[in-house]
């Protein structure tokens, strides 16, 4: 296997730990044990778990961002196309559409508020992204922080909607941005 392969292996076990697990679960034991690999091969990659969850977070957002970039191209509408897009590519992501969720990021706040810089300089340039699409500051902060109050509550462990609430969320949401109904996104319960 490549070191590339393998590095995104032991990414998706340090994915799969914090998802079964917990975020104060996730440590290079943990990791190894679910990658079937020797710690050692771990640390030969990712020498602290600080590393290991940067590379999570890195991974998540690059994820994300690419799942938003594809629906602002295939959202020809001005104003709020990067927020219909955010607000597809976040409810897609809690229905199990998207890939993966934010482990990285629950691991950072369990483990390591430093960390959590790059995380926030991102969350930056998206909120500027929103407020530079078009639609009123309201309406652009209200879909945001709405959005992101989602994937916050999964984080914590909160209770989420269920498939039809994740709907009917996604929908006022898009209604907001300027569009009704979803189109050929498919939720999974």
């Amino acid at each position: 296997m490549n070191r590339n392969s393998r590095k995104e292996e032991l990414l998706r076990a340090a994915s799969l730990v914090v998802a079964r697990s917990g975020p104060a679960t996730l440590t290079l034991d943990a990791v190894a044990a679910e990658a079937g690999v020797s710690k050692g091969g771990v640390l030969y990659h990712f020498p602290t778990k600080e590393g290991l969850i940067l590379a999570m977070i890195e991974g998540e957002i690059s994820t994300f961002e690419k799942l938003v970039e594809e629906g602002v191209a295939a959202d020809s509408r001005a104003p709020g196309a990067f927020a219909r897009a955010y607000v597809r590519a976040t409810v897609a992501g809690m229905s199990g559409n998207g890939d993966g969720g934010f482990c990285g990021v629950a691991a950072a706040f369990a483990n390591d508020e430093a960390i959590l810089a790059r995380y926030r300089e991102q969350t930056a340039a998206w909120r500027a992204r929103f407020l530079s699409d078009g639609l009123t500051p309201g309406k652009a902060e209200a879909i945001r922080i709405a959005a992101d109050g989602l994937w916050y509550a999964a984080v914590i462990g909160a209770a989420l909607p269920d498939v039809e609430g994740l709907i009917a969320f996604e929908a006022e949401l898009l209604s907001l941005a300027g569009v009704g109904k979803r189109k050929n996104t498919k939720v999974k319960a």
